[in-house]
């Protein structure tokens, strides 16, 4: 029987813009689990060594028994250490209805955490963890953020993870914009609190 608690939380921005629509959200969510108690780390994609363009389909994962990307980068160490958490935020900008570059490489390298030899079976080390999908997008909440949702929850399930959303629509290209809907950073930071206290297992 496992101990329940604070969560650890991990942000993963895909965002190209530092300091953009997505790095706002990711803050104002941040600050509502903070103040629940859970401890948080954020890794911005645009940042880290990439060596290549993501998964080069070499398969050592698949070779191996450990869950790892072979490839020697940034990207690799984030993926392996993604299980130490129990809660994983996939945030990012809505790119022409669909994941952004730099997270569908990231997600891409997540493949390790799956193993095909003997059937299709997910790293156990994901059972009890949350996903979350926090996105923005510059039009209304429209048919994109919908079949955004639907792909991250099918990449949820290759998990066997419980996936929740956040979604931020109407977002001007300006970042000022967005900080002045103080009704928005309010249901972010409600968000937060209650990414704070799902009920998972201590990893």
């Amino acid at each position: 029987m496992g101990v329940y608690m604070s969560n650890k939380i991990l942000f993963i921005n895909g965002s190209p813009r530092r300091n953009g629509n997505t790095s706002i959200g990711v803050q104002w969510v941040q600050e509502g689990a903070i103040s629940k108690g859970a401890t948080v780390d954020l890794i911005n994609l645009a940042s880290m060594k990439n060596v290549g363009n993501g998964c080069i389909g070499c398969r050592r994962c698949q070779k191996s028994e450990e869950y790892r990307c072979f490839i020697n980068d940034d990207i690799s160490k984030a993926v392996y250490g993604m299980t130490n958490y129990h809660v994983i935020v996939f945030a990012m900008p809505l790119f022409f209805g669909t994941v952004p570059a730099q997270m569908k490489g990231f997600m891409d390298r997540m493949y390790s955490h799956i193993k095909i030899k003997n059937g299709h079976s997910a790293n156990p080390k994901f059972e009890n963890k949350a996903f979350v999908m926090l996105a923005t997008a510059g039009a209304e909440n429209s048919n994109g953020l919908l079949f955004l949702e639907e792909y991250i929850k099918d990449f949820a399930l290759e998990f066997k993870t419980r996936l929740y959303s956040f979604i931020i629509p109407s977002c001007n290209a300006d970042p000022n914009v967005l900080l002045e809907k103080f009704n928005v950073r309010e249901q972010a930071r409600e968000f937060g609190e209650k990414l704070a206290s799902i009920g998972v297992i201590n990893v």
